[in-house]
């Protein structure tokens, strides 16, 4: 891990000598994190907030950051560009960037990131301590687009370059043995964010075998060249 000694804030409104850019997707009611990227330096925090969006990111249960937005989701056209008029139209999701300050790469394992958007609570506090209580004590209508922490973060697939970049030591993923219905061995390759990249094609008598299998993978897959059986003549690619 990265142990460089943090950079004392010379702006008060600066938080960090460094940050995390994530790109949330927002929708109606849930989101999910589409990428992850370093940025080499501090955050800013606005002294005043307009919403309807907002975000309030904790370390160690503590408040670091709060941000606010225009909703994204809303786009405005033109009915008639000759006669002027506007209309607006509500798109089912839409990207919003939320910063994660830090001094030390360890603060990041006990990150929370909220998002709430007041629209239908009709509220929009300008100032921290509102802002602060608006997540505190969520009006009743208020909707909360998300709510994630470092395991979310880590299972995203820019979070390896963000790791590196960081200085962790990260696995992209890992083969898993399972036994089947029948109790035979079984292996998995599930990449970092959870999904499934491969199966072993057959069953195996005893774990054994089956780590033997999953051993031979590992030393021929990077070297084995790519058939093509969907196109005329096949083929091969190394």
């Amino acid at each position: 891990m990265n142990t460089r000694q943090p950079k004392k804030h010379q702006n008060p409104h600066h938080r960090g000598c460094r940050h995390l850019k994530v790109g949330i997707e927002i929708g109606v009611k849930a989101s999910h994190v589409k990428s992850i990227w370093v940025v080499d330096q501090p955050a800013v925090q606005h002294t005043h907030l307009t919403g309807p969006i907002y975000v309030r990111i904790d370390v160690a249960g503590k408040p670091v950051l709060l941000q606010a937005f225009p909703d994204p989701r809303i786009c405005r056209g033109v009915n008639r560009p000759k006669l002027g008029g506007h209309y607006f139209h509500m798109l089912d999701s839409a990207l919003l960037y939320v910063t994660i300050p830090f001094d030390d790469e360890r603060e990041l394992t006990e990150v929370r990131v909220r998002i709430v958007d007041t629209t239908p609570a009709r509220v929009a506090p300008t100032d921290h301590r509102g802002v602060l209580h608006l997540f505190d004590r969520p009006p009743v209508q208020a909707i909360a687009l998300t709510d994630i922490g470092i395991d979310v973060l880590r299972k995203h697939l820019d979070f390896v370059k963000v790791a590196r970049t960081l200085g962790w030591i990260v696995h992209p993923g890992s083969f898993e043995v399972f036994t089947d219905r029948d109790g035979a061995f079984r292996w998995r390759l599930r990449r970092m964010d959870d999904a499934v990249m491969a199966e072993s094609a057959q069953a195996f008598a005893t774990r054994t075998a089956c780590e033997e299998d999953i051993r031979w993978v590992k030393a021929n897959a990077a070297a084995s060249p790519i058939t093509s059986h969907d196109l005329p003549g096949g083929g091969c690619k190394p």
